[in-house]
């Protein structure tokens, strides 16, 4: 409804097919709004990706 594509992760052929019946419902306005609450503008995965260390750090990781 908003236009945002989420791409969901699965490798079993039963979830992939359940992933594509998504345009079988629709949110109403009010969901829509609690949804848009749930945003607090701040990185739950990488809190502080503005700090240039954690930047270094991540740039140099090397796969083992």
């Amino acid at each position: 409804q908003r236009d945002i594509i989420c791409i969901p992760k699965s490798v079993r052929k039963e979830r992939m097919e359940q992933n594509l019946q998504l345009f079988d419902f629709t949110l109403t306005d009010n969901d829509m709004d609690e949804i848009l609450k749930l945003d607090t503008g701040k990185s739950l995965i990488m809190p502080s990706h503005h700090n240039p260390e954690v930047t270094k750090m991540f740039m140099g990781f090397t796969p083992k």
